[in-house]
């Protein structure tokens, strides 16, 4: 399901920024987006082949464009036009999280922000890429490339940095998926994200020798910007995975967290082929490392990512063969507060198992009640009741007797003719030292 474009405060106006909006033809045109848009830009300018749609707003500015003309060319002109000190190239179909656009005293001509783009490709993963599309008004093009808009050689020329903290858009279909390679490697200046792009396709086809290259390649050209240069190092440790040069991989891992430690690829690498090697220790000091920097923005490009609740998964499983059994239930736990509790009972069952193995009373009574206190005293099936005798009986063990008295105290008053309900209450008055108690019960059946 499409996530709705995040909206802040209407008082937020961000009339210092020409929002750009690319409409191609088989855009479906949806009043609702723009509405959403214009609560934060007062004006917005579309840029398509099609004439004017029909239920386009007053406050859209409608220019058609030839067909001929790449979208570099074409963004390039509007750099050099617009009324604005910035601009924003957004794309149709793309989901711009309002959220994230810095206000006007955090962008500077000599300190842009970069475009994040998050993709979903499984229920659990994600990849992500970077471009530039914030910049300012100029009398020269900032946009080389041809229908990849790409402005590295500008940033280097003209000693441009970029921030850490990216603009942040939500696609639902994969970048640069209908760029014609040939066309791009045509003219002279164009984009080194076509080499990411190739290496990419060559991968997906399993042919790494060929995706290999396409990395290679770009790490020779003279202008490279950062994350780009992450990605090429990331593409050619994921081809020495698939090719078996698991050395390489991990020394390209190597090489590319100490140019940049907050992203990751590499710790996912790294956990992969240890995992392989069954050397559970470093597979998990990798996805550990992974875990830490999960909640912050990776600044490769062509990065991909699993999911929280994914990783938590992941690590608890990790935890348990290693030993680490503690490690496990801290992860499994954290797994099930992020669900909010929505999980399944074998989960519960195996948070409670860890618990009590950890000795750990709280955790044991919170998940003891979660797995049976809606069933207690009078709804427990036959199924339900032999397995809260094997947990108690797992408590018994730890010497938690006075908690195993009061729920088959509680039991066997709802229901007393439940021998083994009987025979267990027995037991624990003894071990609770409620002799007298004990020998009631047991001679009330004699």
């Amino acid at each position: 399901m499409k996530e709705k474009l995040k909206i802040v405060k209407a008082a937020k106006h961000l009339d210092w920024i020409e929002l750009v909006l690319i409409f191609c033809k088989d855009n479906s045109f949806d009043a609702e987006k723009f509405e959403n848009l214009h609560t934060v830009f007062p004006e917005i300018t579309v840029l398509s082949t099609e004439s004017r749609h029909i239920l386009a707003p007053e406050y859209v500015k409608w220019s058609k464009i030839d067909d001929d003309l790449s979208s570099a060319d074409m963004w390039n002109q509007k750099v050099q036009s617009s009324k604005k000190d910035w601009l924003l190239f957004l794309e149709y179909e793309e989901d711009l999280d309002i959220n994230s656009l810095p206000n006007k005293e955090n962008v500077h001509f000599n300190e842009w922000i970069p475009t994040l783009f998050i993709h979903s490709t499984g229920p659990e993963t994600f990849r992500q890429y970077y471009q530039i599309r914030l910049v300012p008004k100029s009398d020269q093009p900032i946009f080389g490339g041809k229908n990849i808009p790409d402005a590295t050689k500008f940033i280097y020329e003209n000693n441009v940095s970029l921030s850490s903290v990216p603009i942040k858009i939500n696609r639902y279909s994969p970048k640069m998926s209908n760029i014609d390679p040939d066309e791009e490697l045509s003219i002279h200046n164009f984009s080194p994200q076509i080499y990411l792009q190739l290496g990419h396709h060559y991968y997906e086809q399993r042919k790494y020798i060929l995706a290999a290259a396409q990395y290679r390649r770009l790490l020779k050209m003279k202008y490279v910007l950062p994350f780009d240069r992450l990605a090429a190092f990331n593409g050619l440790a994921g081809c020495f995975v698939e090719t078996y040069k698991w050395e390489k991989a991990i020394d390209m891992t190597v090489k590319s967290i100490e140019c940049e430690p907050i992203q990751f690829l590499p710790y996912l690498i790294q956990y992969r082929i240890f995992q392989l090697n069954k050397q559970w220790f470093e597979s998990l000091q990798a996805l550990e490392q992974y875990y830490h920097v999960l909640s912050q923005c990776s600044k490769a490009n062509y990065d991909k990512y699993i999911s929280r609740e994914e990783t938590l998964l992941k690590l608890g499983k990790l935890s348990i063969n290693t030993g680490s059994k503690d490690k496990a239930l801290q992860y499994y736990e954290n797994y099930y507060y992020v669900k909010n509790g929505d999980v399944e009972d074998s989960f519960l069952d195996m948070l409670l198992v860890l618990s009590i193995e950890q000795n750990n009373y709280e955790k044991s009574i919170y998940f003891f009640n979660e797995i049976f206190g809606r069933y207690i005293p009078d709804k427990l099936s036959k199924e339900m009741q032999g397995k809260l005798n094997d947990f108690l009986s797992m408590f018994m063990v730890n010497g938690w007797y006075d908690y195993t008295f009061e729920i088959y105290d509680l039991l066997y008053e709802e229901d007393s003719q439940n021998s083994e309900y009987r025979r267990r209450l027995i037991v624990t008055l003894t071990k609770t030292n409620r002799i007298d108690k004990a020998k009631k019960l047991i001679a009330s059946n004699i």
